[in-house]
């Protein structure tokens, strides 16, 4: 088998032509192959002793075919640089996949090579084809430096130690197919009322006011708050404070609901209020399986969802969290949120120390907005009457005396009896009565008609009626953190993934091949392998790790259900 990482035959070195300084053991069984996807080694720290250990074990390791070595005694020998005569009839060999070969006449060295065909010679001799194993033969008198490192096994496996972004070469669902479990649901009640308003009436009805800056901030209007507590009461007060302004009733500009502790100092401190608060988050696994690589637990397969109860959705990963670990199941952070009194108030819920940041940095605050305003209604009639009564009482007032003047010279004439040339004038004079007679009764119906008018069709007019708060009626509006999770089966092929390939690292670093009981798995970029080996021998090594291989240390390859934690 030829993947374009074998050399050519002219490339191999020579086996020996040195018959009688050879030894060969022919293997079957050998549970790896010439694509070197996945390797066999023993161990060898790179020092002469180790170097041999690793070749002894790997000796022991391999079962020979017949039970002893064909050496020299047995005529085996090489008659080609790839190609090794043996005494045996080619059948005997069908299973045989690889060659041990010692020639003494270079070195003391163990060489080994994959059988890729037999060739028959006669009856009782055939030719084994042999292609080298560089991994085994060469491997131990590499030395591997620095290198960029694309996936690797580690050895720290710790929650939020490795968070690299993955490109699976599988689908792993989408974000609306992700588990939720509630990890902490906040309320802002008890709530309080804010009444916005032009002036402070004389009797506040219970409701205290704040200074005429907030935090340093000069405020136009004057606010004036009162606790609510549930019962009726909150209306007794609220109504007797609308009272106040029937006069005028467009002093108030507005009123809303904003949670309690935004108001409970203002008294003594004009400015925003904070709360602190203690969430903790725990690394309890969401799924029927505990995963076994820690990366699972990171985004964005395992992270907090904070949700402001308004459909706005603000994420965090549990990781960037530097609070105080709490044994091994999670860590609890401190939280803080802020309000200030304002016409539109909301609520900031700040983590602490997220990101490296320490303290409450505001850049990752999640914002609760949509606090309702509150509706009212005001007496249209008795404010139009407030507004306007004065001047109908002077226009009263004169159409009476209007009135009354016009019966007093009718009176006056008749009673002084003229005639003849007075008469002219007490007619005339009698004329003008008449007339201003009509004109105050006139007046007096339209000043009647006008008031029985108003009465009758102006409504009490609503105020703040365009306010949405249904989630907030409807309970809905409950800010909360949620874990979010991958499903089941993302979850299960996502860890299989991690278990066989380790994980995304991207970055230098000197590979670690012998950190796992059982395999480990690494790929790199434009390795540099050092050693005295062939030219051939590096190239192949080096495409090997660019291209990513396994290293077993177990004889059971491809057996992933075996422990393989750290060592």
């Amino acid at each position: 088998m030829n993947n374009g990482l074998t050399p050519s035959a002219d490339m191999l070195p020579a086996v020996s032509p040195l018959e009688p300084l050879s030894e060969i053991y022919v293997c079957e069984g050998v549970p790896w192959s010439n694509d070197y996807r996945n390797i066999r080694l023993f161990r060898s720290d790179g020092t002469a002793a180790g170097i041999a250990d690793a070749k002894n074990n790997m000796f022991t390791y391999i079962t020979t075919n017949f039970g002893n070595s064909w050496s020299h005694y047995t005529k085996a020998k090489a008659v080609k640089n790839n190609t090794i005569r043996v005494p045996a009839n080619q059948s005997a060999l069908v299973n045989c996949n690889y060659v041990v070969w010692k020639n003494a006449n270079y070195n003391s060295d163990w060489m080994y090579g994959f059988i890729t065909s037999t060739s028959w010679v006669n009856a009782r001799s055939t030719d084994i084809i042999i292609e080298i194993d560089v991994f085994a033969t060469f491997f131990p008198y590499v030395t591997l430096g620095s290198t960029f490192i694309e996936r690797m096994m580690v050895s720290d496996d710790e929650i939020g130690n490795y968070t690299e972004p993955e490109a699976f070469p599988f689908s792993i669902g989408e974000y609306g197919n992700f588990g939720k479990k509630t990890a902490i649901r906040l309320t802002f009640k008890p709530y309080s009322i804010i009444v916005a308003a032009s002036r402070v009436p004389q009797n506040r009805h219970g409701y205290n006011t704040v200074t005429s800056t907030i935090n340093g901030i000069p405020v136009g209007v004057k606010l004036l708050y009162r606790e609510l507590d549930g019962t009726s009461t909150d209306v007794e007060h609220l109504n007797a404070l609308i009272g106040e302004y029937a006069d005028d009733p467009d002093s108030i500009i507005t009123m809303q609901i904003i949670p309690k502790f935004a108001t409970a100092d203002l008294n003594l401190f004009p400015e925003p209020q904070e709360e602190e608060f203690t969430v903790g988050f725990t690394y309890d696994s969401p799924w029927s399986f505990t995963p076994k690589n820690k990366k699972l637990f990171t985004y964005p397969y395992y992270f907090i969802m904070g949700e402001d109860g308004n459909g706005h959705t603000y994420e965090y990963k549990i990781e960037w969290f530097s609070g105080e670990m709490v044994g091994d199941v999670g860590k609890r952070v401190t939280f803080k949120r802020i309000c200030s009194m304002t016409l539109t108030p909301d609520v900031l819920i700040i983590p602490a120390s997220y990101k490296g940041n320490e303290g409450f940095p505001i850049e990752n605050a999640m914002t609760v907005s949509g606090f309702p305003i509150v509706p009212w209604l005001t007496d249209t009639f008795k404010a139009w009457m407030a507004q306007n009564g004065g001047s109908m009482a002077i226009s009263t007032v004169q159409n009476v005396l209007s009135i009354g003047s016009g019966i007093a010279e009718i009176v006056g004439a008749v009673a002084s009896g003229s005639s003849g040339a007075g008469a002219p004038l007490a007619v005339a004079a009698g004329g003008m009565g008449v007339g201003s007679i009509i004109s105050g009764v006139s007046g007096l119906a339209s000043t009647y008609n006008t008031v029985t008018t108003r009465y009758k069709t102006t409504p009490d007019q609503a105020h703040n009626m365009g306010s949405t708060s249904t989630r907030f009626l409807s309970g809905k509006m409950v800010p909360s953190f949620n874990y979010r999770y991958v499903t089941e089966e993302a979850a299960h092929k996502i860890d299989d993934y991690f278990s066989k390939f380790g994980y995304a690292i991207n970055r230098f670093s000197v590979p670690n091949l012998w950190n796992r009981k059982s395999w480990n798995y690494i790929k790199t970029k434009d390795v540099i392998i050092r050693g005295k080996i062939p030219e051939y021998a590096r190239r192949i090594i080096a495409s090997v790790f660019d291209r990513g291989f396994t290293i077993w240390h177990t004889s059971d390859i491809g057996n992933y259900t075996l422990d393989n934690s750290p060592v």
